[in-house]
């Protein structure tokens, strides 16, 4: 084999490596993918963990009104949400199934299935079935998708009741971080705060989520 021959071997190895090194986006991305980070997304993710903590406070001139955090633990079945209001701590059990499929052209549809007790039958439950689509985009910094903004169509009609108030898959719309997305696992995260003022109470809320999906 001539040095030529050897030349153009290392360099087109060097061309693959750097092609499959480009996929990796996320910092725990695989090392390695044949697929691009749109053909990885593509096609439908279960959520199979999920720990999310939402912080509100409220003052008025300076005085304060309310502490309310509120802690949600998912494990694929259920979710165990402790809420600590002022100091006095509650648990309470959310039991539901979240899935959502992602069409490569910028379209997703979801399924949330609410397990809630059914009077009919002793230690029975009944499922609620709420649907809905929306659309994604990636969220850019130069060439690197980083991460994922999803919008709902419509916001399906769920009781506050059933909601434990801690974020997805009960609120969906908004700005996602995509730390992993491999062929079998898709870790989106999402965190920010906001701020509202109506006369002279002032609230402040602060939310922090890490949703794990598996196909």
């Amino acid at each position: 084999m001539t040095k030529r021959n050897i030349f153009a071997i290392l360099f087109i190895f060097a061309a693959a490596v750097m092609s499959l090194e480009s996929c990796k986006k996320g910092d725990n991305d695989p090392s390695i993918s044949f697929k691009s980070r749109t053909a990885r997304l593509k096609g439908k993710w279960v959520l199979s963990g999920k720990q999310a903590i939402i912080s509100t406070s409220s003052t008025s001139n300076t005085a304060s009104l309310t502490s309310i955090t509120v802690d949600g633990v998912y494990n694929g079945n259920e979710e165990s949400i402790l809420i600590n209001d002022a100091g006095v701590a509650t648990t309470i059990i959310r039991r539901y199934v979240f899935d959502i499929n992602f069409d490569e052209n910028g379209t997703y549809l979801f399924n949330l299935n609410v397990l809630v007790p059914d009077p009919a039958i002793s230690g029975g439950f009944k499922t609620l079935l709420y649907v809905s689509s929306g659309v994604w985009a990636w969220l850019d910094q130069g060439k690197d998708k980083y991460g994922l903004s999803l919008s709902n169509d419509f916001e399906p009609s769920i009781p506050d009741s059933l909601d434990p108030m801690t974020l997805l898959p009960y609120s969906i719309s908004g700005a996602y971080a995509v730390d992993r997305l491999a062929s079998d696992e898709l870790i989106l995260k999402r965190s920010g705060s906001y701020t509202t003022s109506e006369d002279t109470v002032v609230t402040n809320i602060n939310f922090d989520g890490s949703f794990t999906f598996k196909r």
